[in-house]
């Protein structure tokens, strides 16, 4: 993804949506973070990760997660 994907505003009529991060989704992050705590600097260095935002994204909550990763809230309770 790029920076500015992450850095755009959604003006999307949805925008205000509740959004779910579903089951699948928490674990494969953890999937990733699990592999991303694994590598050691050399493995950083090859993947362009520096090794202070890999503790940073590996003691990261598992809602925190990139909004491209969430999604719409569809049933009876959306808004």
């Amino acid at each position: 993804m790029a920076l500015t994907d992450q850095l755009s505003v959604d003006r999307s009529s949805d925008a205000r949506a509740p959004r779910r991060l579903s089951l699948r989704g928490i674990y494969e992050l953890w999937l990733s973070r699990h592999a991303l705590a694994k590598l050691d600097s050399a493995g950083l260095r090859d993947v362009g990760i520096d090794p202070k935002a890999a503790q940073r994204e590996v003691a990261a909550p598992f809602w925190d997660v990139p909004a491209t990763w969430i999604e719409p809230c569809k049933g009876p309770f959306a808004r």
